[in-house]
């Protein structure tokens, strides 16, 4: 958006969207400790916005070290690992199963 080149901001959302498969977001607990707090999904745009969809979130009073809760939500990413031969189970996104 620096350049000379005049683009619409839409046009680079989009861009942006399509190289971005997951995004990690990390939190400083108050311990200073830092962890995973949530993972999820970038599934391309709607009217110009990026639409991300939480995949897996950080339960922090879960035991001692705190825990995962998987939303339920099967990214479009799975897909693209299985023609490439990588397998990820649905399981893995079920909802209320353990991590």
């Amino acid at each position: 958006m620096m350049s000379d080149v005049d683009l619409p901001a839409a046009h680079i959302r989009t861009q942006v969207c399509s190289a971005i498969d997951v995004i990690v977001h990390l939190a400083r607990m108050r311990g200073g400790r830092r962890v995973v707090w949530e993972i999820a999904a970038v599934e391309g745009t709607h009217r110009a916005e990026p639409v991300v969809t939480p995949l897996f979130r950080f339960r922090p009073r879960d035991g001692a070290d705190g825990g995962f809760d998987a939303t339920g939500a099967i990214p479009e990413v799975v897909a693209a690992l299985a023609n490439r031969g990588e397998s990820v189970g649905p399981d893995l996104f079920e909802a209320g199963a353990d991590r």
